[in-house]
Protein backbone atom coordinates (compact mmCIF):
# COMPACT_ATOMS: atom_id res chain seq x y z
CA UNK A 1 0.00 0.00 0.00
CA UNK A 2 2.78 2.43 0.93
CA UNK A 3 4.58 1.59 -2.30
CA UNK A 4 1.38 2.30 -4.25
CA UNK A 5 0.89 5.71 -2.57
CA UNK A 6 4.56 6.61 -3.15
CA UNK A 7 4.19 5.72 -6.84
CA UNK A 8 1.12 7.98 -7.14
CA UNK A 9 3.02 10.80 -5.41
CA UNK A 10 5.93 10.51 -7.81
CA UNK A 11 3.55 10.46 -10.76
CA UNK A 12 1.81 13.66 -9.60
CA UNK A 13 5.15 15.42 -9.04
CA UNK A 14 6.36 14.28 -12.43
CA UNK A 15 3.22 15.58 -14.14
CA UNK A 16 3.59 18.95 -12.41
CA UNK A 17 7.20 19.23 -13.55
CA UNK A 18 6.24 18.31 -17.11
CA UNK A 19 3.48 20.93 -17.13
CA UNK A 20 5.93 23.59 -15.95
CA UNK A 21 8.45 22.61 -18.60
CA UNK A 22 5.78 22.50 -21.33
CA UNK A 23 4.26 25.90 -20.50
CA UNK A 24 4.31 27.62 -23.92
CA UNK A 25 4.47 31.08 -22.38
CA UNK A 26 7.72 30.62 -20.48
CA UNK A 27 10.76 31.65 -22.50
CA UNK A 28 12.08 34.33 -24.82
CA UNK A 29 10.04 35.98 -27.57
CA UNK A 30 11.16 38.52 -30.15
CA UNK A 31 10.38 40.48 -33.30
CA UNK A 32 13.67 41.91 -34.53
CA UNK A 33 12.07 44.16 -37.15
CA UNK A 34 10.19 46.07 -34.43
CA UNK A 35 13.07 45.97 -31.89
CA UNK A 36 10.88 43.85 -29.60
CA UNK A 37 11.90 41.18 -27.12
CA UNK A 38 10.05 39.67 -24.17
CA UNK A 39 11.38 37.30 -21.49
CA UNK A 40 8.85 35.49 -19.30
CA UNK A 41 9.48 33.37 -16.19
CA UNK A 42 7.15 31.72 -13.69
CA UNK A 43 7.10 33.15 -10.15
CA UNK A 44 6.67 31.26 -6.85
CA UNK A 45 3.13 32.69 -6.71
CA UNK A 46 2.34 30.85 -9.95
CA UNK A 47 1.96 34.02 -12.03
CA UNK A 48 4.35 35.36 -14.66
CA UNK A 49 7.29 37.77 -14.42
CA UNK A 50 7.88 39.67 -17.67
CA UNK A 51 10.67 41.92 -18.95
CA UNK A 52 9.90 43.73 -22.19
CA UNK A 53 12.40 45.56 -24.43
CA UNK A 54 10.56 47.71 -26.96
CA UNK A 55 12.12 50.41 -29.15
CA UNK A 56 14.77 51.32 -26.59
CA UNK A 57 12.47 51.03 -23.56
CA UNK A 58 12.78 48.35 -20.84
CA UNK A 59 9.56 47.56 -18.97
CA UNK A 60 9.07 45.07 -16.12
CA UNK A 61 5.59 43.83 -15.22
CA UNK A 62 3.64 40.74 -14.18
CA UNK A 63 0.86 38.78 -15.81
CA UNK A 64 -1.66 36.05 -15.17
CA UNK A 65 -2.97 33.28 -17.40
CA UNK A 66 -6.62 33.81 -18.31
CA UNK A 67 -8.51 32.03 -21.10
CA UNK A 68 -5.33 30.43 -22.40
CA UNK A 69 -3.26 33.62 -22.68
CA UNK A 70 -1.00 35.81 -20.54
CA UNK A 71 -2.58 39.21 -19.89
CA UNK A 72 -2.45 42.24 -17.61
CA UNK A 73 -1.51 45.93 -17.58
CA UNK A 74 1.81 47.68 -18.17
CA UNK A 75 3.05 51.27 -18.31
CA UNK A 76 4.58 52.45 -21.61
CA UNK A 77 5.67 56.05 -22.25
CA UNK A 78 3.60 57.26 -19.29
CA UNK A 79 0.43 55.45 -20.37
CA UNK A 80 -1.23 52.48 -18.69
CA UNK A 81 -1.97 49.94 -21.44
CA UNK A 82 -3.52 46.49 -21.53
CA UNK A 83 -1.46 43.67 -23.05
CA UNK A 84 -1.71 39.98 -23.81
CA UNK A 85 0.47 37.18 -25.17
CA UNK A 86 -1.49 34.49 -26.97
CA UNK A 87 -0.82 31.48 -29.15
CA UNK A 88 -3.03 30.63 -32.10
CA UNK A 89 -2.33 27.77 -34.54
CA UNK A 90 1.29 27.68 -33.42
CA UNK A 91 1.85 31.43 -33.86
CA UNK A 92 2.48 33.79 -30.93
CA UNK A 93 0.86 37.22 -30.84
CA UNK A 94 1.74 40.05 -28.48
CA UNK A 95 -1.09 42.59 -28.29
CA UNK A 96 -0.62 46.04 -26.76
CA UNK A 97 -3.61 48.39 -26.51
CA UNK A 98 -5.37 46.59 -29.36
CA UNK A 99 -2.35 46.43 -31.70
CA UNK A 100 -1.03 42.90 -32.35
CA UNK A 101 2.51 41.91 -33.26
CA UNK A 102 3.65 38.47 -34.39
CA UNK A 103 6.56 37.26 -32.25
CA UNK A 104 8.79 34.22 -32.42
CA UNK A 105 9.84 32.05 -29.51
CA UNK A 106 13.53 31.26 -29.42
CA UNK A 107 16.75 31.55 -27.49
CA UNK A 108 17.84 34.85 -25.90
CA UNK A 109 20.85 36.52 -27.54
CA UNK A 110 24.30 35.83 -26.12
CA UNK A 111 27.16 38.28 -25.75
CA UNK A 112 28.40 37.16 -29.15
CA UNK A 113 25.13 38.14 -30.79
CA UNK A 114 24.43 41.61 -32.00
CA UNK A 115 21.78 43.09 -29.64
CA UNK A 116 19.87 44.84 -32.39
CA UNK A 117 20.18 45.84 -36.01
CA UNK A 118 19.74 49.49 -36.85
CA UNK A 119 17.23 50.12 -39.56
CA UNK A 120 18.43 52.07 -42.52
CA UNK A 121 15.36 51.21 -44.58
CA UNK A 122 11.89 52.49 -43.80
CA UNK A 123 9.92 50.32 -41.39
CA UNK A 124 6.39 50.76 -40.01
CA UNK A 125 5.91 51.62 -36.36
CA UNK A 126 2.68 49.94 -35.25
CA UNK A 127 2.45 51.69 -31.87
CA UNK A 128 2.75 55.20 -33.30
CA UNK A 129 0.33 54.32 -36.08
CA UNK A 130 -2.17 53.17 -33.47
CA UNK A 131 -1.58 56.38 -31.53
CA UNK A 132 -2.43 58.87 -34.30
CA UNK A 133 -4.47 57.01 -36.92
CA UNK A 134 -8.00 58.41 -37.09
CA UNK A 135 -6.99 61.48 -35.07
CA UNK A 136 -6.90 65.25 -35.49
CA UNK A 137 -3.54 66.93 -34.81
CA UNK A 138 -3.72 70.60 -33.81
CA UNK A 139 -0.88 73.13 -33.41
CA UNK A 140 -1.59 76.57 -31.91
CA UNK A 141 0.73 79.56 -31.64
CA UNK A 142 -0.02 83.09 -30.41
CA UNK A 143 2.44 85.96 -29.92
CA UNK A 144 2.29 89.79 -30.22
CA UNK A 145 -0.65 90.08 -32.56
CA UNK A 146 0.19 87.00 -34.61
CA UNK A 147 -1.50 83.62 -34.40
CA UNK A 148 -0.94 80.41 -36.27
CA UNK A 149 -3.16 77.34 -36.32
CA UNK A 150 -2.31 74.10 -38.10
CA UNK A 151 -4.80 71.23 -38.30
CA UNK A 152 -4.00 67.80 -39.78
CA UNK A 153 -6.71 65.17 -40.03
CA UNK A 154 -5.19 61.68 -40.30
CA UNK A 155 -7.83 59.27 -41.55
CA UNK A 156 -7.63 55.53 -40.94
CA UNK A 157 -7.54 54.87 -44.72
CA UNK A 158 -4.10 56.59 -44.80
CA UNK A 159 -5.34 59.83 -46.39
CA UNK A 160 -5.08 63.24 -44.74
CA UNK A 161 -6.49 66.73 -44.94
CA UNK A 162 -4.49 69.65 -43.60
CA UNK A 163 -5.00 73.38 -43.18
CA UNK A 164 -2.78 76.27 -42.07
CA UNK A 165 -4.38 79.53 -40.96
CA UNK A 166 -2.29 82.58 -40.01
CA UNK A 167 -3.75 85.79 -38.62
CA UNK A 168 -1.84 89.03 -37.95
CA UNK A 169 -3.14 92.14 -36.20
CA UNK A 170 -1.27 95.48 -36.03
CA UNK A 171 -1.91 99.22 -35.96
CA UNK A 172 -2.02 99.17 -39.74
CA UNK A 173 -4.85 96.65 -39.77
CA UNK A 174 -5.30 92.94 -39.79
CA UNK A 175 -4.88 90.17 -42.32
CA UNK A 176 -5.18 86.46 -42.61
CA UNK A 177 -4.04 83.69 -44.89
CA UNK A 178 -5.29 80.13 -45.18
CA UNK A 179 -3.76 77.22 -47.04
CA UNK A 180 -5.09 73.70 -47.32
CA UNK A 181 -3.85 70.44 -48.74
CA UNK A 182 -4.62 66.74 -48.85
CA UNK A 183 -2.89 63.53 -49.78
CA UNK A 184 -1.63 60.37 -48.11
CA UNK A 185 0.27 59.69 -44.89
CA UNK A 186 2.42 56.92 -43.43
CA UNK A 187 4.58 56.21 -40.40
CA UNK A 188 8.27 55.34 -40.91
CA UNK A 189 10.70 54.17 -38.25
CA UNK A 190 14.31 54.96 -39.05
CA UNK A 191 17.50 54.64 -37.04
CA UNK A 192 17.14 58.29 -35.97
CA UNK A 193 13.51 58.11 -34.85
CA UNK A 194 9.92 57.63 -35.95
CA UNK A 195 8.56 59.99 -38.61
CA UNK A 196 5.17 61.00 -39.97
CA UNK A 197 5.46 61.40 -43.75
CA UNK A 198 2.85 63.44 -45.64
CA UNK A 199 2.69 63.19 -49.42
CA UNK A 200 0.62 65.96 -50.98
CA UNK A 201 -1.52 65.64 -54.10
CA UNK A 202 0.94 67.83 -56.02
CA UNK A 203 3.71 65.30 -55.36
CA UNK A 204 5.56 67.28 -52.69
CA UNK A 205 6.18 65.75 -49.29
CA UNK A 206 7.20 66.68 -45.76
CA UNK A 207 8.27 64.72 -42.70
CA UNK A 208 7.74 65.26 -38.97
CA UNK A 209 9.79 63.64 -36.22
CA UNK A 210 7.35 62.17 -33.68
CA UNK A 211 8.05 62.33 -29.95
CA UNK A 212 5.77 61.49 -27.04
CA UNK A 213 5.13 64.23 -24.47
CA UNK A 214 4.24 63.64 -20.83
CA UNK A 215 0.58 64.55 -21.35
CA UNK A 216 -1.30 61.72 -23.01
CA UNK A 217 -3.08 64.02 -25.49
CA UNK A 218 0.07 65.81 -26.69
CA UNK A 219 2.94 64.90 -29.01
CA UNK A 220 5.92 66.73 -30.50
CA UNK A 221 6.24 67.03 -34.27
CA UNK A 222 9.62 68.49 -35.26
CA UNK A 223 9.78 69.93 -31.75
CA UNK A 224 6.38 71.67 -31.90
CA UNK A 225 3.57 70.68 -29.54
CA UNK A 226 0.50 69.23 -31.23
CA UNK A 227 -2.71 68.27 -29.46
CA UNK A 228 -4.16 64.87 -30.37
CA UNK A 229 -7.98 64.81 -30.49
CA UNK A 230 -10.69 62.66 -31.98
CA UNK A 231 -11.93 63.41 -35.49
CA UNK A 232 -15.36 65.04 -35.44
Amino acid sequence: MKKYIFTIFLTIVGLQLMQAQDDPFIGYFENKAEEFSLKIDKTPKNDYSCVLHLQGNTISFTGTKILGMISGMLTFQGQSLSYSLSKLLGIYYFTLDGTSLVVEKGNPPTSKDSPSVKKDANQPDALWEKRISGKKLIYLYNSSGFSDKTVINLYSNKTFEGSLESVSVSQLGSGSTRNSSNGTWKINKLSNGTWLDLTHKDGSSESFLLEQRQAGNEINMNGKRFFVTELN
